[in-house]
């Protein structure tokens, strides 16, 4: 159905990239990101959860550092995938630099909570 579409937006992209990963299908994820004409924070989070929730967190952390790397902002639910990446390997170090990168980010202590509401629940 994908390769039917007329006309193909970071949204629909986005959507494959997340169909794949929720089905641990993430080579298709991985081809179908890395083909995208645009990538938004949206798309990034996408294939960075999906490795966490694969159990493959070096890879969604080395996908965060790339994401960085682009100049491409984080949003909280990003974060969340990062630390639970963290988490899952027991990098505590690696979380604590986490953790700055979210202060860094954060505009406010408003967006900071929210990661941490995000982590709670």
């Amino acid at each position: 159905m994908f390769c039917w579409m007329p006309e193909k937006d970071v949204v629909s992209w986005t959507s494959m990239v997340v169909a794949y990963a929720r089905a641990s299908r993430l080579d298709e994820a991985c081809k179908v990101f890395y083909n995208m004409p645009f990538r938004n924070t949206i798309s990034w989070t996408a294939l960075i959860t999906g490795f966490a929730r694969n159990q493959r967190c070096n890879e969604a952390l080395n996908l965060f550092k790339q994401m960085l790397e682009e100049d491409v902002n984080p949003s909280a639910q990003t974060f969340v995938s990062v630390l639970g990446a963290c988490a899952d390997e027991a990098l505590i170090g690696r979380g604590k630099e986490v953790h700055g990168q979210i202060i860094r980010y954060s505009n406010s202590e408003k967006n900071l909570f929210n990661v941490y509401i995000y982590i709670m629940l």
